[in-house]
């Protein structure tokens, strides 16, 4: 009796094994993953069955793929999903055989915003010949506007893969120009062989340009006025003057700023000089604020002109960081404080600098005998003129009017408001009431020096090799933890203050290459997220991997630049620095 049950038992077994497919043994399939325009791009494989992540192991030759996934039910439906940035994500329902390996073919399609940044880059190039030119540069309001109320940072990964090297974040030749999301979707393509400026312009998502031709100094009135009349006059000035200032040399980190201001002019210029005398006599010292807000000056200004984006921006003054007073209390428009307060004397030096625009373009007519005022040809040279004076001798281009020391607590009030640190503009401001601060008698301050001025500059080769060197560590950390970082992994993000700090005094954007090799995140695909800070804070970087089977199950890594020693320094891993970045990325997926 006890034999006929064991038999029973065992047949019973057979039976459902039988019906149920149940195999144990792993199982190996291939993949043909090809693209609309063949990128080189390593695609993100997922395999589900019943909204369960089936773990793989995968092998890469000669562009095929092979997926051995494990504890396979060879009967049964799994889905597998194949994705790639700028591509729409394929998903086929499949079945595993143990016994052989099949072939599975995918084919992604590009999503329009791609396909129309990418295609505009190739007719770009059709006729402007990237190869041949000395630089490359496009500037777009792609990234800023939605089509067809999708975002279109799709059609800036376009641009790059297109680009096929020659435009890059790394080489700041990639500028995204302020603008609201239901502004045109337009893309500005500039070549520079020597002196001489060429640009294709594709407005509002054409994939043809309604300009090609002369973009620089040697535009005349004729030209001009077709611009004015195909692009309209904002936008012609806007385009021309940033194309132009790129020309001639300005840096990576002020161009960006540029793009945010939507042009280049006197004011901002002169706004840059201001900071960087400000930083040459009279550098950081201290910090103060709330945490994630410190800024190490107070400033106080007449909202409105040009030169106030140039503080916001490159000082990480931002009205929200609650470090900036706007207020007109004076007869001079263009003055403004800087207030280096220390936090632990009470006590701050105040030093008061301004502007002569119709001084600064008198000195340019003296020299050049020409009026930026009477044409586009004479302003452009003017501009080129003013980013020489900036990188040369930019003191030049402002007045220090006073250097106070032994401002105290009572007059920081007085001059800012009295929630110093709470708000931004009060009731109880008064600005730079020139009456009171001259009656507070103060001594005068000496000017310092600021050791980085006379630091050697890094080289783009140099700034690169420090992405990479970064990159690589965090995947070696990585590993140490059992996680294997693969390329374009779309949920590991970085976090740097590249393209906004500088290093002995030199713009970082080409960091930004460094990281792109190695790990493949971009700006475009959002895994390369720089973080707003004043350009003279630390290089840092913030590597965040969420798994994406369980985005619960999270990593970090944490690296500073030392650029005495030219080395990188960890400063954390994943339990010193999961709460700042988890914070910061939960905030952008949520948006």
């Amino acid at each position: 009796m006890k034999k006929k049950w064991i038999l029973f038992l065992l047949s019973l077994i057979f039976i459902l094994t039988f019906i149920n497919g149940v195999s144990a043994e792993n199982s190996t399939i291939e993949l043909n993953i090809n693209t609309e325009y063949n990128e080189n791009i390593n695609p993100e494989i997922s395999i589900t069955h019943n909204n369960t992540n089936i773990e793989y192991t995968k092998t890469v030759t000669a562009s095929k793929y092979q997926i051995t996934a494990n504890n396979i039910t060879t009967n049964q439906s799994y889905s597998l999903t194949i994705s790639e940035p700028g591509y729409y994500s394929e998903i086929q329902n499949i079945t595993f055989d143990s016994k052989t390996i099949q072939t599975f073919n995918f084919n992604l399609k590009a999503t329009p915003t791609y396909k129309l940044g990418y295609e505009a880059t190739v007719n770009a190039d059709k006729i402007l010949h990237f190869s041949s030119a000395d630089e490359v540069l496009v500037i777009t309001t792609a990234g800023m506007t939605r089509i067809n109320g999708v975002t279109s940072e799709n059609a800036l990964e376009g641009i790059i893969n297109a680009a096929k090297g020659y435009i890059t974040y790394g080489q700041g030749n990639i500028l995204t120009l302020s603008a609201t999301r239901n502004d045109p979707t337009n893309f500005a393509f500039i070549t520079k062989k020597g002196n001489s400026l060429t640009m294709a312009f594709f407005k509002n998502e054409s994939k043809k340009p309604i300009y090609y031709g002369t973009a620089g100094p040697e535009l005349n009135y004729n030209q001009w006025k077709t611009l004015q009349e195909l692009l309209g006059n904002e936008d012609a000035y806007s385009y021309i003057s940033i194309a132009n200032a790129w020309s001639a040399g300005m840096p990576k980190d002020i161009l960006t700023q540029a793009t945010y201001h939507g042009h280049v002019c006197t004011g901002l210029i002169s706004g840059q000089a201001m900071i960087q005398t400000l930083l040459t006599h009279y550098p950081p010292r201290d910090e103060f604020g709330l945490p994630l807000e410190n800024t190490a000056y107070y400033v106080i200004s007449v909202p409105g002109g040009s030169d106030d984006d140039a503080f916001t921006w490159t000082m990480d003054i931002t009205p929200g960081k609650r470090a900036y007073i706007g207020i007109d209390t004076m007869t001079d428009k263009t003055m403004t404080g800087f207030i280096r307060w220390n936090q632990t004397s009470k006590t701050g030096i105040l030093i008061i600098m301004s502007y002569n625009e119709e001084n600064i373009k008198n000195q340019f007519k003296s020299i050049y005998g020409l009026n930026p005022d009477i044409s586009a040809t004479n302003d452009l040279k003017y501009q080129n003129w003013l980013i020489n004076k900036l990188q040369t001798n930019p003191s030049s281009l402002i007045n220090i009017l006073y250097e106070f020391k032994g401002l105290n607590y009572d007059s920081l009030v007085y001059l800012m408001g009295e929630e110093i640190g709470k708000g931004n503009v009060t009731k109880s401001a008064h600005g730079l009431d020139m009456d009171y601060i001259l009656n507070l008698k103060l001594e005068n301050s000496i000017c310092e020096t600021s050791h980085s001025q006379h630091l050697t500059k890094l080289t783009e080769n140099q700034l690169k090799q420090i992405g990479i060197d970064a990159s690589n560590m965090a995947i070696n950390y990585f590993n140490s933890i059992g996680i294997n970082i693969e390329k374009d992994y779309s949920r590991l993000y970085v976090l740097t203050s590249a393209g906004y700090v500088r290093v002995n005094n030199t713009s970082t954007s080409m960091v930004f290459d460094g990281i792109t090799e190695v790990l493949g995140s971009t700006l475009s695909r959002k895994t390369l997220l720089p973080v707003h800070t004043s350009l003279w804070k630390d290089l840092v970087f913030d590597f965040f991997w969420v798994d994406s089977a369980n985005n619960k199950n999270t990593a970090s890594f944490s690296l500073k630049y030392n650029p005495t020693l030219d080395k990188l320094i960890v400063t954390g891993n994943s339990s010193e620095t999961k709460t700042k970045a988890n914070y910061i990325i939960q905030q952008g997926i949520k948006i």
